[in-house]
């Protein structure tokens, strides 16, 4: 574990749990409102479940993990992923004061991080809440990880009113739930205004045509779905 111990003690303390390159992009913005904040600091804690690709988003937006757990092995399974999130990240929320815990999407890192903080009796908002394919192996194990968050968080931040009616029908209390919209949508505005062309093949951003982002990162988008093909047991 590298720890960077820069905390202030008059403020309270966010800690934003980040541990893929999708959590990264996402949580980018508020971490950077929580920096700015006069009454919130983030304590950001990178568990390096997608390693370098992590620390090249932080380094784009000039974000620095102030702990890195470190928590990847060669041929680790998702039960070992689990045991080992759930030990450092214990360890770490039992010895240090932190008034809430922030976790985005439907992660391993995102679910043990909530289930930590519930442990811990700290109170949990979860970022994307109320997305749900209602398959339960379809995306695997997001689908549940993002469920069960859902009976740990304190705060939803739903992308979406259907999200947030999604959650609704879930018997989640209304006075926690949140409309906030997508942050990747913050994030993709905050670094296109920082773009230089040169940064970019040429003729992108000559004016001469439209651009469109698409990602694709899901396992499950691949193949068949990318065709637009989808197999019965998968149709969303």
């Amino acid at each position: 574990m590298k720890i960077q111990n820069n905390r202030n003690h008059l403020k309270d303390t966010v800690a934003v749990i980040v541990g893929t390159r999708p959590e990264a992009i996402k949580l980018a913005p508020i971490i950077q409102q929580l920096q700015a904040s006069k009454k919130l600091q983030p304590l950001i804690i990178s568990t390096s479940q997608h390693g370098d690709m992590v620390g090249q988003i932080f380094s784009n937006f000039g974000i620095t993990a102030d702990i890195d757990l470190e928590v990847m092995r060669p041929r680790q399974k998702l039960w070992d992923l689990s045991a080992i999130l759930s030990t450092e990240l214990g360890r770490l929320f039992s010895a240090r004061q932190i008034n809430t815990v922030l976790v985005q999407g439907d992660t391993t890192t995102a679910f043990i991080g909530g289930l930590c903080a519930f442990y811990n009796k700290i109170p949990l908002g979860h970022v994307e809440a109320g997305l749900r394919s209602h398959n339960r192996y379809s995306p695997f194990p997001e689908e549940l990880n993002r469920t069960m968050l859902s009976r740990l968080a304190s705060w939803h931040f739903a992308p979406t009113e259907y999200s947030a009616e999604l959650l609704r029908k879930e018997n989640i209390p209304e006075n926690s739930i949140y409309v906030s919209g997508n942050t990747v949508v913050d994030a993709l505005n905050w670094m296109v205004d920082r773009l230089k062309p040169q940064n970019l093949p040429g003729g992108m951003m000559d004016g001469s045509r439209k651009l469109i982002l698409v990602t694709c990162h899901r396992r499950e988008n691949l193949g068949l779905p990318s065709r637009g093909e989808y197999p019965l047991s998968h149709a969303p």
